[in-house]
């Protein structure tokens, strides 16, 4: 359940800042071991139910016409996992009205529920191990874009989009399917996992 957001926006000079709250109640239950207590013997069932109160602040600097410098900052307190933090900051480039250069860099957290992102968890005759209390997954992330415009003079337009990303993963929840053939057992990641790619987009409009 997502509450409202309250938000202030206020432009002083250069600087649009712009401030606000935010408010999520999660209630999970199943009859799955994603709810149930860590007593083997005597396990019982355990709804899940988060709070996740945020604020968050960002200021959008405007440099001058060609070019803008963002600022953001967010923190969320999760009742289950604790202070979360998640700065960003991103620069946009107009270099005229037919090229546009951003980048853009951040942090983010992301708490996985297997049993309703998994399926593997939920189908054959495997026993489902969770070694350990998982923590959220972690990423930070860089990505540079690039936009291209064509006019041609019987009216066609012809947009580039192409971007280029990167985004480094810890805390990354994985299923070990090969240690027990009769078991999925669940874990962050001891380590670190990567994403990175190019992605490239055409639009016309004749």
């Amino acid at each position: 359940m997502d509450l409202p957001n309250l938000t202030w926006d206020k432009k002083i000079g250069k600087n649009d800042f712009l401030v606000g709250t935010a408010l999520r109640y999660t209630f999970y239950d199943d009859n799955t071991p994603g709810t149930a207590s860590a007593d083997t013997i005597d396990q019982q069932n355990q709804p899940q139910k988060t709070w996740l109160p945020g604020i968050f602040v960002q200021d959008e600097i405007s440099i001058n016409e060609k070019h803008k410098f963002l600022l953001g900052f967010r923190y969320d307190y999760n009742s289950y996992h604790g202070n979360i933090y998640t700065p960003r900051m991103a620069y946009k480039w107009s270099i005229n009205d037919k090229n546009i250069l951003r980048l853009n860099a951040g942090t983010g957290f992301r708490v996985v529920n297997l049993f309703t992102e998994d399926h593997a968890a939920l189908t054959g005759a495997r026993i489902v191990e969770i070694k350990n209390e998982l923590n959220p997954e972690q990423s930070y992330n860089v990505n540079l874009n690039y936009i291209k415009k064509f006019y041609a003079k019987n009216g066609t337009f012809i947009a580039l989009d192409a971007s280029a990303f990167y985004t480094y993963f810890n805390n990354r929840i994985v299923g070990d399917f090969e240690t027990d053939p009769n078991r999925i057992i669940y874990d962050n990641l001891n380590g670190y996992a990567e994403n990175k790619g190019v992605d490239t987009k055409f639009g016309f409009c004749f």
